[in-house]
């Protein structure tokens, strides 16, 4: 792929070089459950009869797996043995490799890292210089409007809220709601919201359609899956279990971005 130069008739050999990578994503999921026992049941039954206890425990299981998707939604993969989701933090950084792909060597597969220095005293500074560094990664244009979000640590936002007066703030925004953000500030255009599950001292740029959230279902097939069994023994044992079926994946880390160590 290099260019060669040559003179008149001059012969020259061509060296092969593999020009494309191709990324490869593997799928990791999370499952749990639960044991009723035929005492449990029968606490809950006839006249006496509260709510259906089975019901119950199953929506708690499903709020217990949220809240855990929620939490290793910024994780680097790494943990039970490589077993974990690979969040945000996986690729997210520009020592690793992801997808298959080093990001050390393939520069342009690279997320973007902004030291946060200085975050105290010019959020908005740093905000801006980290926006306009992942617009690079947008191939044709601008790239101006390529981030989506900042999130951040509930310390992080009300530092930006410090410097409110340079911008917007909209509660209980509609669209951000949905993804259980409820105050929102704008930045330049990019909302920017917290969560209390982001990696401390750490802010995270997304660009939405390079970030896919994959859910490995039929259409109209709940996130999580249940089924059930009764044991053979005494007393019987019912076991609940719901396995999560998705895969967080990023098309481009290069269009994401992270400021680091804010102080």
């Amino acid at each position: 792929r290099t260019p060669i130069d040559y003179s008149g008739t001059e012969g020259f050999d061509f060296e092969v070089d593999n020009e494309f990578q191709v990324a490869q994503w593997g799928h990791r999921g999370m499952a749990h459950g639960f044991m009723l026992t035929e005492e449990e049941m029968d606490q809950n039954e006839g006249e006496g009869k509260i709510f259906d206890i089975l019901e119950e425990k199953i929506q708690n299981l499903d709020d217990d797996l949220m809240d855990r998707f929620a939490t290793k939604f910024y994780v680097d993969g790494t943990g039970t043995s490589n077993k974990e989701p690979q969040g945000l933090a996986a690729f997210i950084s520009t020592s690793n490799t992801y997808a298959g792909i080093s990001q050390t060597t393939y520069t342009n597969w690279a997320a973007q890292s902004v030291a946060g220095t200085g975050y105290t005293s010019d959020p908005t500074g740093l905000l801006r210089e980290l926006r306009l560094t992942c617009a690079v990664g947008q191939r044709g244009g601008s790239g101006q409007n390529a981030i989506d979000a900042f999130v951040m640590t509930r310390a992080e936002y009300l530092t930006l809220l410090d410097h409110a007066e340079t911008h917007q703030r909209i509660v209980n925004d509609a669209e951000m709601a949905k993804l259980g953000f409820r105050d929102v500030v704008l930045v330049d255009g990019v909302k920017a919201l917290f969560s209390t599950k982001c990696t401390a001292s750490t802010i995270f740029a997304l660009h939405f359609p390079k970030l896919r959230l994959v859910k490995m279902r039929k259409r109209g097939e709940p996130l999580f899956r249940h089924y059930q069994d009764w044991t053979v023994g005494a007393p019987k044992q019912l076991k609940v279990f719901a396995t999560s079926r998705y895969n967080l994946i990023c098309l481009n880390p290069r269009t994401q971005g992270r400021l680091t160590s804010i102080t």
